[in-house]
């Protein structure tokens, strides 16, 4: 069996058919006018099985090279996937056109000559048109049906590398692979190739005694679902009509669902991929347990859904929960005035929230034992530095960039700046965290934290963004301190 797909430059689509002429006169005078050096075309897919059972997937391209815009070179190319449903093996050259991806280039690609590995590049890269691998999945749905006797079929929507890759090594259930990294080192002995019922085992992995009826339907459309169910039940929730609210989506408060890892002994989600561990779930989970004691479950959704849904967790919204946590509202929210306590349940995570906790708090917050409700003052204590901490001291174009000396002056910085500062003592003085402030003769200008020699924030008073020309100024600073400083 053997499907051919070109490119039609006209319709800029994917048609099934044999290409007649790879590459036009007006394509190459569109590269010519880009002055660049080289680039990628792709003009052919080709998607076929062989006599073996093996599936191959192959792209056909052009490597057109340009020098003083005139072409030097056009060299073919063929990079290809191969799956081996026999054996279960898949192979690809190079190696990266198995990267998954969402989107990519498609009409042609710039990889100049200077490019180390220029085919990894295009290749990790490069898009799959969706009719290459619906074709790609039912050429592997027949191999499944030759060694299962029947056809496996799939209730959730299929498409891009991933799913085709999921198929391949779990055509019984494809989801079960997705979630292969949740689950963790189990996941071989659990569950197995040929094994047909995987949900009932999953649940109970999950530790879901008794899951709603509806949560396997949830499952088969998506597998995020039931980690997303899985999350929000250790936030608190339990009714499945507010929970599913929260489905059908890849990413849920900024953490993309599938690369949480699951801990069976301790029964809880957690982010183990990120560059840097953060607590912001546990902050999350210990609010959630305290709205639940003052309102229902309706409510604490509507609370969350904005921040559910957004890319990343706002400033605000992380000063919020720290100060909740540092000061251990759940365990007695009295410190916080009736009114303060009403607009957050009412509001949630907004920025006149974060002023009012701020001013019932501010007392409070640099006496707080980390983890403890001993609220006994805590003496101002000398901050210890490295000797590459202390070189981040300068003056730069009338900037002055400086250390706190002792921990009451997180607490000074914390007024001078409008900002929940003052609760990182533990983190400083442990050294998890390093804190400066930027100052332009007496004003303040930004308050900076560094973690592993990256700035993880700069911001200026009451959190707000840094006008450009700080930007650029703080920018010139890291460079010269060998900090990383991507953050706007």
């Amino acid at each position: 069996m053997k499907r051919t797909f070109y490119f039609d430059a006209e319709t800029e689509h994917w048609q099934e058919g044999i290409c007649q002429s790879p590459i036009s006169e007006t394509l190459i005078e569109q590269l010519r006018e880009k002055r660049k050096d080289r680039f990628f075309v792709p003009y052919q897919w080709t998607v076929q099985t062989t006599a073996t059972s093996v599936l191959e997937v192959v792209l056909d391209i052009l490597s057109i090279s340009f020098h003083d815009g005139e072409i030097k070179s056009i060299q073919e190319k063929e990079w290809m996937m191969e799956y081996d449903f026999t054996h279960g093996k898949i192979q690809a050259w190079p190696i990266a056109f198995l990267k998954e991806r969402e989107k990519g280039w498609v009409k042609y690609f710039h990889c100049s000559e200077s490019t180390f590995f220029p085919d990894m590049l295009g290749a990790q890269n490069v898009e799959i048109p969706a009719t290459v691998t619906e074709i790609a999945l039912e050429y592997l749905q027949e191999l499944a049906e030759c060694e299962f006797g029947f056809r496996p079929t799939y209730m959730g929507r299929i498409h891009g590398i991933k799913h085709v890759i999921a198929f391949f090594h779990r055509p019984l259930d494809l989801n079960i692979y997705l979630l292969r990294h949740v689950i963790g080192e189990s996941y071989e002995q659990l569950f197995p190739r040929n094994q047909r019922d995987n949900y009932r085992p999953l649940c109970r992995f999950f530790q879901i005694n008794k899951p709603p009826k509806s949560l396997r339907r949830f499952y088969g459309e998506r597998p995020e679902n039931i980690v997303a169910y899985v999350l929000l039940r250790q936030l608190g929730f339990r009714d499945i009509n507010v929970i599913r609210r929260f489905f059908q989506r890849e990413v849920l408060f900024g953490y993309r669902l599938l690369k949480l890892s699951y801990h069976p002994t301790a029964g809880i989600l957690s982010d183990d991929s990120a560059r840097y561990v953060n607590p912001y779930l546990e902050w999350l989970g210990r609010f959630c347990q305290w709205y639940l004691l003052h309102r229902n479950e309706v409510h604490l959704a509507n609370c969350l859904l904005p921040l559910a849904v957004a890319g990343e967790w706002d400033q605000d919204t992380i000063d919020i929960l720290r100060m909740f946590v540092v000061t251990n509202l759940d365990m007695d929210d009295s410190p916080l005035q009736q009114n303060t306590i009403r607009r957050l349940l009412r509001e949630g995570f907004t920025f006149a929230v974060h002023d009012d906790m701020m001013h019932d708090l501010m007392d409070l917050l640099p006496r707080m034992e980390r983890g403890s409700i001993n609220w006994n003052d805590m003496p101002n204590t000398p901050i210890n530095y490295t000797d590459t901490e202390q070189g981040y001291e300068a003056e730069l174009e009338g900037y002055c960039f400086s250390l706190p000396r002792e921990t009451d002056e997180l607490r000074g910085y914390g007024k001078a700046f409008h900002n929940c500062v003052a609760s990182y003592r533990a983190a400083v003085l442990e050294k998890r965290t390093l804190i400066l402030v930027m100052m332009q003769g007496e004003k303040y200008i930004a308050c900076i934290e560094i973690q592993q020699w990256r700035i993880v924030q700069a911001l200026g008073p009451c959190n707000q963004r840094l006008p450009f020309e700080v930007h650029e100024v703080l920018k010139r600073w890291a460079e010269k301190k060998k900090i990383v400083y991507d953050v706007r």
